[in-house]
């Protein structure tokens, strides 16, 4: 699950056309936080509800997107 969500969380991102440190600024506004956010992204580290709500919100999500296995050709149809 940490896998599922940190790529969801990678993809959005980069979707949104964001760097891990644009997306810091503006979960904490902070960069420095940016380490935080790759082991997020690598399924380095678990989250807990409310940072996995705060990750959508940042990203303009659902929480429940960030949850969902994804196929890259479900995507790109």
């Amino acid at each position: 699950m940490r896998e599922t969500i940190g790529t969801n969380i990678r993809n959005r991102r980069m979707e949104l056309g964001l760097t891990m440190a644009d997306l810091a600024r503006i979960m904490f506004d902070n960069r420095k936080r940016e380490s935080y956010i790759s082991l997020v992204e690598n399924g380095q580290t678990v989250i807990d509800v409310e940072r996995l709500a705060e990750f959508a919100e940042a990203l303009s999500f659902q929480p429940t997107d960030l949850l969902v296995t994804v196929s890259y050709d479900e995507v790109s149809e």
